[in-house]
């Protein structure tokens, strides 16, 4: 049986990309080969856009995984998007960054923290064995009217340098009337030694003589500040 011999071949002493075809319609002739003119390349706008992504997803995991823990039963549907949302617009992509762009976010909307009006700030300190968060003097709350007193719980997520929530805790006040001004408190967040970012997260509950009431107007959750550990 005889060769089949192509019609396509290299000229080994050409210009480099140009290959000799026979065809049937225009004969033997040379032409650049194929994909030779045109380098397929990834956008550059994509490429960074994808880089964007990535590292939101990832920090927004870190995050979510821990903060659904102790927002079960109260937390929106939406958070993991508004989560997504705020963090897209960080001009920057580092962790740090990232945290910030949360500063604030209401862990469900329609229920918000604000709402209460007088929140308490916070003053944070490092040391080396512990995060030492001071909760600043303030007035009560305003409560719902069938409510008497309430409570603060503040979350802490400790964050590695990759952004690896490595340790959470949580800690509460006592319950206070509704009257009664908050007085300063001071927490103690025990800290590994790789701690590099926290975030606090604040939640508000209400209830009647020092019985929580489980209801969704009766609550608030809010992100209240989110950092580097100086």
């Amino acid at each position: 049986m005889a060769k089949k011999v192509s019609n396509k071949k290299k000229l080994p002493d050409s210009t480099r990309n140009v290959v000799q075809v026979n065809s049937r319609t225009y004969g033997r002739h040379l032409r650049t080969a194929r994909g030779s003119k045109t380098t397929t390349t990834l956008n550059n706008a994509f490429a960074a856009n994808a880089e964007k992504t990535a590292a939101i997803n990832t920090a927004a995991k870190a995050i979510y995984g821990v903060l659904k823990l102790y927002s079960q039963g109260f937390r929106e549907g939406q958070l993991w998007q508004a989560m997504l949302s705020r963090m897209r617009t960080a001009v920057k992509t580092n962790f740090e960054a990232l945290l910030h762009t949360l500063e604030g976010l209401e862990l469900n909307r329609r229920y918000a923290l604000e709402r209460f009006i007088n929140l308490p700030e916070f003053i944070v300190e490092n040391n080396k064995k512990a995060l030492i968060v001071e909760m600043k003097a303030g007035m009560p709350p305003h409560l719902n009217k069938n409510d008497n007193c309430y409570q603060y719980e503040l979350i802490v997520l400790l964050f590695n340098s990759k952004g690896v929530c490595i340790q959470h805790a949580l800690h509460q006040t006592i319950w206070m009337d509704k009257k009664d001004k908050i007085n300063k408190q001071v927490f103690s967040f025990q800290k590994p030694v790789q701690t590099k970012y926290y975030l606090l997260c604040m939640h508000l509950k209400s209830g009647v003589n020092g019985i929580v009431t489980d209801t969704f107007p009766s609550r608030g959750m809010a992100i209240v500040q989110a950092a580097q550990v100086k």
